[in-house]
């Protein structure tokens, strides 16, 4: 009757462990699903000892079952916690990292991982973290870490080994255990790779255009004054017609006016 009480997935695991109990005459020790009278499903744990008679052979077991069905509850939710927030660091569309004190990877994104490079075993960011370590600032970095403050670099540069330049920007924070303390460090990287080369493509295109619009301005100025110089010669040169003209209009009037018709 007590093993149709069993939990049907459980019953094989109960039988096995209670023969191997049997034959190397060991403490019987199982957790299993067991049916309540009430119909309830509990989770018990199952612990029990030989008793043998004089030819050593097994005759009962004496032992206790003890109702588990809380703890085993609350196991089951870290279990779903624990995958869910998994889930969260891996599928993170960031390239991020969890280390221990001793600088061992425990989890990290999936982008972590992504983004290898010519047939290169490791990604960029793998490349980039271990290539961090090696600074010679590095030790301060992981100090100041431990001690509970954040490191941030919004540019920094690392020369692969092909020497083509990589732009990071990273950050180093440190992550607390249940009892607050310091338990290691989360890396995060960002590859601004890209918008660095476009940056400075912009900067040299705008330098260009800066270059050509003073060489232009500079033209245009040397243009306006020689347009100056060219105005103040005539304007000098017609001086004297005009002096002239002026006179002579001055004699017509004043020595013929009387003979001249208005025509």
């Amino acid at each position: 009757e007590f093993y149709s009480k069993i939990h049907p997935e459980d019953l094989y695991k109960v039988k096995n462990e209670l023969q191997k109990s049997i034959d190397k005459n060991q403490r019987f020790e199982v957790e299993f699903r067991y049916q309540h009278p009430s119909g309830k499903i509990m989770n018990l744990s199952g612990r029990g000892d030989l008793v043998l008679d004089d030819n050593g052979v097994p005759k009962k077991m004496i032992g206790i079952s003890v109702d588990v069905t809380e703890r085993a509850t609350m196991m089951e939710h870290l279990k779903i916690q624990e995958a869910q927030l998994q889930s969260f660091v891996t599928q993170a569309p960031v390239a991020a990292a969890m280390f221990d004190k001793d600088m061992e990877c425990i989890t990290a994104s999936n982008q972590w991982y992504h983004d290898h490079d010519k047939g290169n075993d490791k990604s960029i960011y793998q490349y980039v973290s271990n290539k961090l370590l090696d600074r010679n600032d590095w030790d301060s970095i992981y100090s100041k870490v431990l001690d509970g403050e954040e490191t941030v670099c919004e540019k920094d540069k690392f020369v692969k080994e092909d020497g083509e330049l990589v732009w990071v920007n990273w950050k180093v924070i440190p992550w607390h255990d249940l009892y607050g303390e310091v338990g290691g460090m989360i890396i995060y990287l960002d590859d601004i790779s890209k918008e660095v080369k476009y940056m400075s493509r912009l900067e040299t295109e705008v330098k260009e255009r800066t270059k050509k619009i003073s060489a232009q301005a500079q033209e245009l100025e040397e243009t306006n004054k020689e347009l100056e110089s060219f105005s103040y010669s005539v304007s000098h040169d017609l001086r004297a017609p005009l002096r002239s003209i002026n006179g002579f209009t001055d004699i017509l009037i004043e020595e013929y006016s009387d003979k001249i018709d208005e025509e």
